[in-house]
């Protein structure tokens, strides 16, 4: 397997539970709301560092600086003005395991001690892949099709994992599924479709896992699986 690019829509993380104290740090982070206390001097052991998917591949990625994976931080989030800034006062180079467009991988990583709390922030100490920035959700006018939140991949065969009616559509509350894939030299997108059981009659059963199997016209090798609704990378196992 060739191993794809690390694809995430956010390639930050706070390793650990944030103490009560330090609550807002989340929010704060999720909003790029950091800084330095003083400019993270570290420059990286060495300039390369290799990416190794659970599934088996490896790739060789060149590692950025603690500073230009701060900078990076900074600039990723979105508005929040009622937001602290998390301010960061020492960095270290480790490795993180991160969800890639072509399943876990365990890769270089940055990772920042930062004033009020003793849960690091963690960022991937290479330059983003693909980074999605998913549309706002309409309730009133969504796209077609259900959510899948995995895929399983053997061959050219590709079986999404989604949530739906426990039920086949033989019965009330019920539905069947038909899937189908768009696919690029870029990526693969699965719209499963819902095919509930006569009558309209509304559902009021859990949701259960289901699955829907579609043939690829060839390997999925290096491209990302995308879920139809707002179009963002979904885990995948490459068997």
């Amino acid at each position: 397997m060739k191993p794809g690019p690390a694809q995430s829509p956010r390639i930050w993380t706070g390793s650990g539970d944030w103490e009560p104290a330090a609550g807002a740090f989340k929010e704060a982070l999720a909003a790029g709301k950091v800084t330095a206390v003083a400019p993270p001097s570290q420059g990286p052991p060495s300039a390369e560092g290799d990416v190794v998917w659970e599934a088996g591949g490896r790739r060789t990625v060149a590692i950025i600086t603690a500073a230009e994976a701060l900078a990076a931080l900074a600039g990723e989030g979105r508005d929040c003005p009622r937001c602290e800034t998390i301010r960061v006062t020492g960095a270290r180079l480790g490795t993180a395991r991160i969800q890639t467009a072509t399943g876990a991988a365990t890769a270089p990583a940055w990772q920042f001690t930062v004033k009020g709390s003793a849960v690091p922030v963690t960022r991937v100490a290479f330059g983003a892949g693909v980074t999605v920035r998913p549309p706002p959700w309409n309730a009133d006018d969504p796209p077609g099709g259900l959510r899948i939140d995995a895929a399983t991949v053997t061959g050219t065969t590709l079986t999404a994992q989604f949530v739906g009616a426990p039920q086949p559509a033989t019965l009330p509350s019920g539905m069947d599924c038909t899937a189908e894939v768009v696919a690029s030299a870029n990526a693969v997108v699965v719209i499963v479709m819902a095919h509930p059981f006569p009558g309209g009659q509304a559902c009021r059963s859990i949701g259960a896992p289901r699955t829907a199997t579609v043939r690829l016209a060839g390997p999925l090798g290096d491209r990302a699986v995308l879920e139809v609704q707002q179009g963002t990378p979904v885990p995948v196992t490459v068997e």
